[in-house]
């Protein structure tokens, strides 16, 4: 594994910091100096570690959890701006990958006996009840003619939002019907089947307003120095006060704060995969 200098000089920095926050209650506890001085060594190395593995284990999670929310954005845009056609090919090849399936009409028929029915509908629009009534009628008529298929099984129909609660028009069905959306059409097939479309349409991340953006803001990389120095500040004041309890506690807390500054985790900005290069 590379390390770069950046890398050596961060774990330097937050060597240096934790060092400083141990020796401060080291040296108001511990006697004699000596013992004090290596506690605090041995103890800064140890949390060293500690944060070590536990920033490298959720920079891994917050990766993979960002990626898989850009991936659904991405390819839920895809679908918008594809072709109907095209989209039923792909989930009538999705389907084919563990089952028998054939494109009639507007409709992706999957099984051989017993059938379900699959009907996409991704557009700016979403899906409203009245689409969903007469996609649901469509199948229905269509399907009652045909002798070959009268065995209907379910009717999923994958679509990008629901415009309004259809919940209680699906209550209505006499077939079993079931609605996925974005996410779900996500996880429940393109990700169960590990059959994706090729991407067309990216959408760039849009940063929020957020109480944790405001944190991230607070907790820059670029607010390290001055908490060290303030911390630095607060720890020669305790010196020369009667109650340096309390300016050993603001030392620790602003330390506190330099520390959380270069592990990047939870507040430091992490900069995001590209999903395609």
């Amino acid at each position: 594994m590379k390390i770069s200098l950046t890398t050596i000089i961060d774990y330097i920095l937050k060597f240096a910091l934790l060092f400083f926050i141990n020796l401060i209650w080291c040296f108001y506890f511990v006697k004699p100096a000596w013992l004090a001085f290596v506690i605090t060594i041995a103890s800064s190395l140890f949390l060293l570690f500690i944060f070590s593995k536990l920033e490298s284990r959720k920079k891994i999670k917050k990766h993979i959890k960002l990626k898989e929310l850009q991936s659904i954005k991405d390819i839920t845009n895809t679908f918008i701006f594809m072709p109907q056609d095209q989209i039923l090919e792909f989930f009538c090849n999705l389907a084919n990958t563990k089952h028998k399936a054939k494109i009639i009409d507007n409709f992706v028929v999957i099984g051989e006996k017993s059938f379900t029915i699959l009907s996409p509908h991704f557009n700016n629009d979403g899906l409203n009840c009245d689409k969903l009534i007469e996609t649901y009628n469509q199948i229905s008529k269509m399907f009652a003619q045909n002798i070959e298929f009268n065995n209907i099984k379910k009717i999923i129909i994958c679509t990008n939002k629901n415009k309004e609660n259809v919940d209680f028009v699906v209550d209505n069905f006499c077939l079993s019907t079931i609605i996925l959306d974005a996410k779900q059409t996500y996880l429940q097939l393109l990700k169960a089947y590990e059959f994706y479309p090729k991407i067309t349409v990216q959408e760039k991340p849009k940063a929020k307003n957020t109480f944790k953006k405001l944190l991230a803001i607070a907790f820059d990389k670029k607010r390290t120095k001055s908490y060290v120095l303030s911390a630095l500040f607060m720890f020669f004041a305790s010196f020369f006060v009667f109650y340096k309890i309390y300016y050993l506690i603001v030392a620790t807390l602003l330390l506190s704060f330099a520390i959380l500054c270069q592990t990047n985790l939870p507040f430091n900005k992490v900069e995001k995969e590209k999903l395609i290069e």
